[in-house]
């Protein structure tokens, strides 16, 4: 994964459940989620930046600290694909509002985002939708977002 840049910068995480869970958020409390495809909008200002960050979510196993946590921890999540965005004058916000207008959901309020005042969260679901990889490409390249775009699958780590 020497493609991930160790920069600070913002991403996206597309995931997958695989069917139908429930699960407890932290302190945000117990939510039965369905299956299909979720997006996570993720920032990483930190030691390591986007590597350190994005590696990280792929792990199955570690300690809880962020809300996705409670999900890539899930044997029924499948992280598919991640949208890097390096050092930008954009913010998570922003991310958020063009998912949203492309279909996304939010099913957990305040989940990731409890620091974001601007957004109901940064987890959004798209139901079963198989072109989302597709549409969320499009729409990056469309408002002239820079990014680059990785598929693999968990066991690959």
């Amino acid at each position: 994964m020497s493609s991930i840049p160790s920069s600070k910068g913002l991403y996206l995480l597309l995931l997958k459940l695989e069917r139908k869970v429930n699960v407890k958020i932290g302190k945000l409390g117990c939510f039965k989620l369905p299956s299909g495809f979720y997006v996570y909008v993720g920032s990483a200002k930190g030691p390591g930046g986007l590597r350190a960050r994005i590696l990280r979510h792929l792990k199955l196993r570690k300690k809880k600290k962020w809300h996705i946590d409670y999900l890539t921890t899930l044997g029924e999540c499948k992280i598919l694909a991640t949208f890097i965005i390096p050092i930008t004058d954009l913010d998570e916000a922003f991310l958020v509002r063009l998912l949203e207008e492309i279909g996304g959901k939010h099913l957990v309020n305040r989940f990731g985002s409890t620091d974001d005042r601007y957004v109901r969260s940064h987890l959004l679901y798209f139901d079963l939708d198989e072109k989302i990889y597709l549409k969320i490409k499009n729409t990056l390249k469309k408002k002239g977002i820079s990014f680059s775009a990785l598929s693999f699958t968990r066991s690959t780590f």
